[in-house]
């Protein structure tokens, strides 16, 4: 979705300068913050909450962490801002209308009166995100920063699973409260769903189930992961004890500061600000 006129690349003696970007995830539990300046990361921080948050809440957060970061005063030529939440459902082409957007989320979501549904065009996967988004957030950053691209997490991550272009994608990707798991088979998105979990009995459960009900097999279908996971921790090593083949997303396709430690597959919002 974007929301204000979309923004061109500026040029000096017909060189095009590559624009100052600025990506956003905001989540219940979470922000998210990447700058990409003429080609490299430049920032890239993390706030987690201690408890997840109401969106009014949200926005003092967010509010108080892009001033911290000396964003606020900043000039922007791209903002993009990605939503992360559970109010979400994938619409194939053939049945979507633009004017049932409330009623595809009603059957899986507990709307209020007030909530207004917005959506990612998802064209290679032949299917819509339906979504709730942050309004009180996407308000306030327009109004900060003018025109800027929205779109929902499970959109950005279901695109990035799909550029990998394997036969049999399963992927998740962590944080510390969910993780949103993405089945891509023959270049049909099959399952696109997020998952509350506490500990990593939760964590394997869901997946296993979903290796059974898509007739998946554990012995060769590689298990993709992306997010706050690692070799050796225990959401990893639970999988591994059930799963055969594990690999790490890598988000590639940018440079970073030399300060910047940065684990290719950790950071979907590195992508989102490079597209």
């Amino acid at each position: 979705m974007v929301t204000g006129q979309k923004l061109m690349a500026q040029t000096t003696n017909n060189i095009i300068q590559t624009p100052k970007a600025l990506s956003i995830l905001v989540s219940l539990d979470g922000l998210s913050f990447c700058v990409l300046s003429f080609g490299k990361i430049s920032l890239l921080s993390e706030v987690s909450f201690e408890k997840q948050l109401n969106p009014i809440e949200v926005l003092e957060r967010l509010k108080k962490a892009l001033s911290k970061e000396q964003l606020i005063s900043e000039h922007f030529e791209k903002v993009t801002l990605t939503i992360s939440n559970e109010l979400f459902t994938c619409v194939p082409e053939a049945l979507f209308n633009k004017n049932n957007l409330t009623n595809y989320l009603k059957f899986s979501s507990k709307l209020l009166k007030t909530d207004f549904a917005d959506v990612d065009a998802l064209p290679a996967l032949q299917l819509h995100t339906v979504y709730i988004p942050f309004t009180n957030i996407t308000n306030f950053i327009y109004d900060q920063f003018g025109a800027f691209t929205y779109r929902h997490s499970i959109s950005v991550f279901a695109e990035a699973i799909l550029a990998m272009q394997k036969e049999n994608s399963i992927a998740v990707n962590v944080t510390s409260q969910y993780f949103e798991l993405v089945v891509i088979q023959a270049n049909a998105l099959k399952l696109a769903n997020r998952f509350t979990y506490s500990s990593k009995e939760d964590f394997i459960y869901y997946i296993l189930f979903t290796y059974e009900q898509l007739n998946l097999d554990r012995e060769e279908d590689i298990l993709y992961v992306s997010g706050l996971i690692e070799e050796g921790d225990d959401n990893y090593e639970m999988a591994f004890k059930y799963i055969r083949h594990i690999a790490f997303l890598e988000y590639s396709g940018y440079e970073s500061d030399t300060s910047l430690e940065l684990q290719p597959h950790q950071h979907l919002l590195i992508r989102q600000a490079l597209i």
